[in-house]
């Protein structure tokens, strides 16, 4: 507590409990199920003093309980917890080491993806830190960097650390870096490379086969690959010997690896996203997670086939399941897919409800990444409105979403996406005619664009600002709108665009009693 304290705003609390948790398990996160969930972030740490060559020893390990808001990976403690040494030889800065690793936990649980990433290299400045905390640190950082889509700079980090542990013969250094590359390769979307390091993990994996736990799990990573890889057969060969080793479900591990397999499926490939989802559905318990993950899946495959209410119908119960376990990240996550089948149903009013609580979710968790995917989807309510019948009370707060899309992805530095994001809001103040709003949104628009190469954008937005000039009957403003989105066509080599222009152009026949409103293009 008194270490807390030193962060300001630290927002974490510190409970003791009267249950001893073995940090030697190797099976340790499997505890997060004898402590109560409270639906927020939560790390349980458990130690234990150990004789190790006659000398007392503080060995602590932890694990997150329920699921974590963060993006990305979460580096696992090393099997059998992390040594922190002598317990003569722990002082005031040994201790600030303990509670930077835990406090760095709840930051990495909580999404805090940039402040994680700042504890981590305060840390790793200080030489004292050595040994297995060193690795584990180093590995959380990497994995960092990976979080906020610096996947090269994260793969330079591991292969730096696997280097330095093949130079020290250190075994359990190489496995942890390679385990973690594998998965930094297929983020990179490197398949080829992700299949063979995976198998390589595979094959020192199974040099210890004491070591079950991690045999499974390596198999699992390496099906995974292998689909991903478009090996099918393969990857359900490894599935089944991954089967035969965990007959039972190796207490809930074999759905785990499954469910990476599921998510892996090439494109098109229903039978085979069928059969997991049985192997799957046989593997689900009521009253943990997996039913609740099944329900998700399910949902999913019935998107993929057109289902849409069947969709809606899992969904719910998904949400169901989530909140009987106080699982608010499952929660939203479940609104987040019946809000995407609600637009396949074209029912934008219960879609926009549904966004809506999705995003208070997210937001009172502070999962700002999950509430900008959210705010992105739901700026296609607007756009694929149909202005014939009244669109409901969504409408009312049209500028609010779609100003929380642009400033979402300005935040993120998409400036890219923010142009198109910019032009889209543009598009729906004309289609409403709220032609000043529209202007003035345009001209961003263009700045943005330009900023980030986007000229096809550009091209677009210029054109609109001369409908609306020669809406408002000005001539000259028209004309000089039109040069200005033939040039930016023209720069951006897109003919779909440059084709757009020149149809625009093109005078259409006026039918009889009807006078052309500027808006057709659109």
């Amino acid at each position: 507590e008194q270490y807390i304290n030193t962060h300001a705003a630290a927002n974490i609390t510190v409970e003791a409990l009267d249950q001893d948790f073995d940090p030697r398990d190797k099976t340790f996160y499997k505890f997060e199920d004898q402590v109560e969930y409270r639906g927020m972030p939560q790390l349980l740490v458990g130690g234990a003093i150990v004789e190790r060559d006659g000398k007392e020893h503080l060995v602590l390990n932890y694990t997150g309980v329920g699921a974590a808001t963060g993006p990305g990976m979460v580096a696992a403690p090393p099997q059998g917890g992390v040594d922190f040494g002598r317990v003569d030889k722990i002082g005031a800065r040994e201790l600030r080491h303990i509670f930077g690793l835990l406090a760095g936990g709840v930051f990495v649980y909580r999404r805090q993806t940039s402040e994680a990433l700042m504890h981590l290299r305060q840390l790793l400045a200080d030489d004292s830190v050595q040994g297995e905390l060193r690795w584990h640190l180093r590995d959380q950082y990497a994995m960092r960097w990976g979080a906020l889509g610096y996947l090269n700079e994260a793969l330079w980090l591991v292969l730096e650390d696997e280097a330095i542990a093949q130079a020290r013969q250190d075994r359990a250094a190489v496995l942890n870096a390679l385990g973690t590359r594998v998965r930094l390769y297929d983020m990179l979307d490197v398949p080829t490379e992700a299949l063979a390091q995976s198998e390589r993990y595979l094959k020192m994996r199974r040099e210890q086969p004491a070591d079950t736990s991690a045999l499974t799990s390596a198999m699992g990573m390496h099906a995974e690959m292998l689909m991903n890889s478009g090996e099918i057969t393969r990857a359900q060969a490894q599935l089944k010997e991954l089967q035969g080793i965990c007959p039972t479900g190796c207490d809930g591990e074999l759905f785990a690896y499954i469910s990476g397999v599921y998510w892996a499926v090439p494109e098109g490939k229903m039978e085979v996203m069928d059969a997991l989802l049985e192997q799957l559905a046989a593997l689900a318990t009521k009253g943990d997670g997996t039913m609740a993950s099944l329900r998700i899946y399910e949902g999913i495959r019935a998107m993929h086939a057109g289902q849409f209410e069947q969709a809606v119908v899992s969904f719910l119960e998904a949400e169901r399941l989530f909140s009987l376990r106080k699982s608010m990240p499952g929660v939203a996550r479940a609104k987040h897919f019946a809000f995407i089948a609600q637009l396949g149903m074209k029912e934008p009013l219960r879609a926009y409800e549904t966004a809506t609580e999705a995003l208070a979710i997210t937001q009172d968790l502070r999962d700002y990444g999950s509430a900008a995917q959210i705010y992105n989807r739901l700026a296609s309510v607007y756009l694929t409105m149909d202005m014939s019948q009244a669109p409901g009370n969504y409408i009312r707060v049209a500028s609010k979403i779609l100003i929380a899309v642009y400033e979402s992805q300005v935040a993120t530095g998409e400036l890219g996406k923010s142009s198109e994001t910019l032009f889209s809001i543009g598009t729906l103040f004309f289609k409403l005619g709220s032609l000043k709003e529209a202007t003035s949104v345009f001209q961003k628009a263009v700045a943005y664009s330009i900023r980030s190469t986007r000229f096809d954008i550009a091209a677009m937005s210029h054109l609109t600002l001369g409908m609306i000039a020669r809406a408002q009957g000005d001539a000259d403003g028209y004309r000089e709108e039109i040069e200005r989105a033939k040039l930016m066509a023209r720069i951006s080599e897109d003919p779909t665009v440059i084709e757009t222009i020149q149809r625009a152009l093109q005078p259409q026949p006026v039918q009889p009693e009807t006078t052309p409103d500027g808006s057709q293009v659109l």
